[in-house]
């Protein structure tokens, strides 16, 4: 019964977009920018992989039961988790980049999916103390999140494809 409670309250007060939203949406935005600027490497898909797996991260604030959409939804604060990410790596023996490249990614695409949504909140906190929401469709709206999942697992298709060899929108056309 608990979890039915803490699932509408999480739902209600907090309309976070879902995990299948901000995944779809980081693969989509991801692979899409690799796929036009010509940008095919193995690295690139698990870069793009790990990073829309770690898309739901700024959302911590709600399990945290710190304001959501506060601190965690600034791309500063997305910088500076992947600095730290990417030091540990560096400290294990991994590459810094990878890390940093991972967290802020993971970050900086979910931040860019809450901006659609009608919640305003500070992305660009603390240098800028603006609020902004572009208000296209409500966050926890199924349809858009399913279809955001759909389309970025298409676009990541593509990208497999050309990935290994096949250009499968030249095919299409």
């Amino acid at each position: 019964m608990e979890s039915i409670k803490l699932y509408i309250v999480y739902s209600v007060e907090y309309n976070a977009m879902d995990r299948d939203g901000h995944f779809g949406f980081t693969l989509l935005l991801y692979f899409g920018i690799l796929y036009i600027l010509d940008i095919f490497t193995t690295e690139k898909l698990v870069i793009g992989l790990m990073a829309a797996s770690l898309s739901s991260l700024p959302d911590i604030d709600i399990r945290l039961r710190i304001r959501h959409r506060g601190v965690t939804h600034s791309i500063f604060t997305g910088v500076i988790a992947g600095a730290i990410v990417g030091y540990i790596m560096y400290y294990f023996g991994y590459s810094y980049i990878y890390g940093f490249e991972v967290v802020t990614l993971a970050f900086t695409s979910h931040i860019i999916g809450d901006l659609f949504t009608y919640r305003p909140f500070k992305p660009l906190y603390p240098i800028y103390n603006i609020s902004i929401a572009f208000k296209l469709f409500r966050s926890d709206n199924k349809v858009i999140n399913k279809s955001m999942m759909f389309i970025g697992s298409f676009t990541l298709v593509i990208y497999l494809f050309r990935l290994y060899g096949i250009d499968i929108l030249s095919l299409i056309s």
